[in-house]
């Protein structure tokens, strides 16, 4: 909660940004585990072309959530986008449930959590308020509470992060 360091990322499960991305953030994560925090916010491009199955991959996400294995599913879903990113919604399904069954969680129970309208209407009033707040499109980052726009790989935000921190130590 005290992390000197806090990214959040506004992303969408079918962004190419967004899966570069995400093992950038991870690596901070786990190089400064005391000084970082991570925080993912729903932002499924459900209105834009080729983004499909992005509502319904931010479902199976907060379904994994149920299980404990959200985050695992999340880099799943970011490292595989070709191969699930044409499947149709059925196909997904059965996909996606295949990779929590090979992740530890169960499958049958992720598949029968994707139908909630609980689920379903969380993901919808992400959209919903990512509109309302205006974020423009993903992946959009910010750092500490400040818009980034800047190089979002690894190296870049290592920076950043290493001045962040170091500035918590000055007085």
């Amino acid at each position: 909660d005290d992390a000197a360091v806090t990214f959040i990322k506004y992303s969408d499960f079918q962004c190419p940004g967004c899966a570069m991305l995400a093992p950038s953030l991870k690596g901070l994560f786990e190089e400064f585990p005391d000084d970082v925090r991570v925080v993912y916010r729903d932002f499924p491009l459900l209105t834009n072309p080729g983004h499909e199955l992005a509502g319904l991959a931010a479902q199976a996400v907060h379904a994994a959530a149920l299980q404990g294995g959200d985050w695992a599913l999340q880099e799943v879903l970011f490292t595989t986008q070709a191969e699930w990113g044409g499947l149709t919604e059925a196909e997904f399904e059965r996909w996606v449930a295949d990779q929590a069954s090979t992740l530890g969680m169960d499958g049958a129970q992720l598949t029968a959590d994707l139908q909630s309208d609980a689920l379903a209407e969380q993901v919808s009033q992400s959209f919903a308020e990512g509109i309302e707040i205006g974020i423009p499109g993903t992946p959009f980052l910010l750092i500490n509470g400040q818009i980034y726009s800047g190089p979002m790989d690894f190296a870049s935000l290592r920076q950043i992060a290493q001045l962040i921190i170091l500035g918590a130590r000055q007085y």
